[in-house]
């Protein structure tokens, strides 16, 4: 059963410029049945509570009529239209856009360092791959999480501040992207911060790499030694260790969102719903903050009993 007064809460804090640049937008490409924040609500709440569709979304929105006025479906709404149907939010999703959620993404970040929930002076580099849900998706691509390990479907690449253990940056690609050549253009996308070091595993390995990083950007790259270059020898040390335990959980609490359940082909879809569970990690965290319950920003499963 879901925490109505916390889902309020949560609700209440997201309050982002970008939305009404989205809105202003979006109400120029036709009729638009439900506001813009009501619906990106809905989304966040299909992620917060493990849906695998919008069809169950809706579903369940038809049927929570309490659940549906804290995402700010009010009386009014359920009067005259009723909540919304699946295509209703498939077709929001697609006038938003990748663009569109990224502008939300990046939004969220500032927010959360201009409040001081996350520094970004040490941070984190790291990907993860994720299966596609068809077999003839025309933009995924085969790709390795390890030299016997093929995989057909698209990688995510994210930047972490490891004090809030929060994504910064992130990064979409095709399977086939080594994960060093998303490096330095996570690196471009950081914004209000100054990131003095960053550390990754050993497929960042490279002397070219932390040359362009310390040179563009001066940023010192950390990584452990890649063992299957020619003479090279593992090493690794404990800062490394806790630095990788740091994206690790990051991803585990991304998988609690949905992000590896991927139901959708091609790639702007995928990017979408990517972004959309990155999206849901920073709205709870700013929700956390705004609450004052700073310990509580990385506890995404807090509105369920």
């Amino acid at each position: 059963m879901v925490r109505l007064l916390t889902l309020k809460r949560l609700f209440a804090k997201v309050d982002l410029a970008s939305l009404e640049q989205v809105e202003a937008s979006y109400s120029g490409l036709g009729p638009r049945h439900y506001p813009v924040k009501v619906c990106f609500s809905a989304l966040v709440l299909m992620h917060l509570l493990n849906m695998p569709s919008e069809t169950m979304l809706a579903c369940y929105l038809s049927v929570h009529g309490d659940v549906a006025e804290a995402c700010g479906f009010n009386q009014a709404f359920k009067r005259r239209r009723g909540t919304p149907s699946q295509s209703a939010l498939n077709r929001f999703k697609r006038r938003i856009g990748v663009e569109g959620f990224e502008k939300i993404f990046e939004e969220l970040t500032r927010c959360l360092m201009k409040a001081g929930v996350a520094k970004g002076r040490w941070i984190v580099v790291d990907s993860s791959a994720v299966n596609a849900y068809f077999h003839h998706d025309p933009d995924a691509r085969w790709g390795y999480t390890d030299v016997d390990k093929p995989f057909f479907g698209y990688k995510l690449h994210i930047l972490v501040d490891s004090k809030s253990e929060l994504p910064i940056a992130f990064r979409v690609t095709p399977g086939n992207v080594h994960d060093s050549q998303e490096y330095l253009n996570l690196l471009d996308d950081i914004e209000a911060a100054e990131p003095q070091h960053a550390y990754g595993d050993a497929a960042y390995d490279s002397q070219d790499l932390r040359e362009a990083s310390l040179n563009l950007y001066d940023i010192e790259l950390h990584t452990p030694r890649n063992p299957r270059r020619k003479g090279g020898k593992a090493r690794s040390n404990k800062t490394f260790k806790r630095m990788k335990s740091t994206v690790e959980r990051v991803f585990s609490r991304l998988k609690l969102l949905r992000f590896k359940d991927l139901k959708v082909k091609g790639f702007a879809s995928t990017a979408i719903h990517f972004l959309l569970a990155l999206i849901t990690m920073l709205v709870v965290a700013l929700s956390a903050t705004g609450n004052r319950l700073n310990r509580k920003i990385r506890c995404i499963r807090s509105l369920a009993a």
